[in-house]
């Protein structure tokens, strides 16, 4: 006996509780969200390409003016009051603001919504997830260091943890940001023993805790973050050439995700004249290059019918008495017979009318599901070259990425 005591306390000094790798110390969390039972992403990871970098040192003018550019609505205070604050936490705890800004886009639109089960405030903040740790001022995690895993602990203590704090725009930000540091250290480690799905980025913990369901909060996400980052001047957005022309996505924060193309089934024996390209209602939409406007109007039911219209009798149009293509805009981008034309469906209102002259990138309408009847708000493309309709995932190239395998296709 006095043998076994000896070794054990010989021993003792080497054990760390849940030394396994397999094993994690702690019990799996929840964000109290019902799981969508995905076992693949949305889209192949490896199809993607890698996220542009931050900017350095963003100033609070600049942050706080590409956050009203992607917000919209809020006015110029509240977007320099939400800048100033998530610079400044996101510099407290060394991540990045755009990330976290793109984290307050997706999850609540900027808006200070009242608490739901899927979380608190701003972020929308996970707080039955953490609160036991958080409410010590101390957050402990788990990391793995030579197989074995380590307590680590981050202070949290600038506010006191509640529900009263995260319904507050700034402490809601700043517990964000804390989280985001811990999730941006310990996330290489937890993936495997949760059996998470593959993912690209760490912000996937913030939608689902330990274990990642699903990749389409990741996806939302990092496009608002690449948004940011070019209302900040983070960069310039990417362009390709197809036809001798140079042309830029139709959407922000490309590469965007393709979820129906060219001939695709739809119901009854027809096919997909066009390519679905994911959005959000009200965003931007952007011409692909230079051209003339050769249509701005409604779809009429009847074939040939269309009707070129101003801005404003195509907004107050009758959605009842639209064809399925709905509010529409069509760029010539050549006069050869075999030149590009683009055409942009669906839309929620545009802003150019026929005859107009348009460059690269330039506003021409918003994301809407005008003319749709099941589908959310999302933008079809069409893409002709001379008579032949082309696919815009081929034209577009590296601008899009394929996500059609991967999610219901409807219409």
């Amino acid at each position: 006996m006095r043998g076994i005591a000896l070794l054990i306390a010989i021993m003792l000094p080497t054990i760390s509780w849940g030394t396994d790798a397999a094993d994690p110390p702690w019990h799996r969390r929840r964000t109290g969200r019902v799981p969508v039972r995905r076992t693949t992403p949305r889209v192949d990871i490896a199809a993607w390409p890698a996220e542009p970098p931050s900017v350095r040192s963003p100033n609070e003018a600049t942050f706080g003016n590409a956050m009203k550019d992607l917000c919209r609505w809020i006015g110029s205070d509240r977007s320099a009051r939400y800048g100033a604050w998530i610079l400044r936490w996101s510099r407290e705890f060394e991540v990045d603001p755009f990330l976290l800004g793109a984290i307050v886009f997706e999850s609540t639109g900027c808006r200070n919504p009242a608490d739901t089960s899927e979380g608190f405030g701003l972020t929308r903040f996970p707080k039955r997830a953490y609160e036991r740790e958080l409410r010590t001022g101390r957050y402990a995690f788990h990391i793995l260091e030579g197989g074995a895993w380590r307590r680590r602990e981050r202070r949290m203590d600038r506010f006191p943890f509640g529900e009263g704090k995260l319904r507050n725009a700034e402490s809601n930000l700043y517990f964000a940001a804390a989280l985001l540091s811990v999730w941006k250290e310990q996330h290489p480690d937890v993936d495997a023993p949760f059996e998470s799905i593959p993912h690209r980025h760490f912000v996937s913990h913030w939608k689902w805790a330990d274990r990642v369901w699903t990749t389409d909060f990741e996806e939302n996400v990092l496009v608002h973050r690449r948004r940011l980052l070019g209302f900040a001047g983070g960069g310039s957005e990417p362009r390709t050439t197809f036809a001798g022309e140079t042309l830029g996505s139709p959407l922000e924060g490309a590469p965007r995700i393709v979820v129906s193309d060219l001939g695709d089934a739809r119901e009854g024996d027809r096919q997909h004249r066009g390519t679905d390209l994911d959005a959000a209602q009200g965003e931007t939409v952007r011409a692909i290059a230079d051209g003339r406007v050769s249509f701005a109007g409604v779809d009429r039911p009847g074939h040939g019918s269309n009707e070129n219209l101003e801005p404003r009798e195509a907004t107050e149009f009758p959605e009842g008495q639209m064809g399925p293509g709905g509010r529409f805009v069509c760029v010539s981008h050549g006069e050869a017979a075999a030149a590009l034309r683009s055409c942009y469906m669906h839309l929620l209102a545009y802003e150019v009318e026929f005859g107009d002259r348009v460059r690269r990138g330039q506003k021409i309408g918003e994301v809407g599901r005008s003319g749709v009847r099941d589908s959310p708000a999302h933008l079809h493309l069409e893409v002709h070259e001379g008579e032949r309709v082309r696919s815009a995932r081929d034209v577009l190239g590296p601008l899009v990425v394929d996500g059609r395998d991967l999610r219901r296709r409807r219409h």
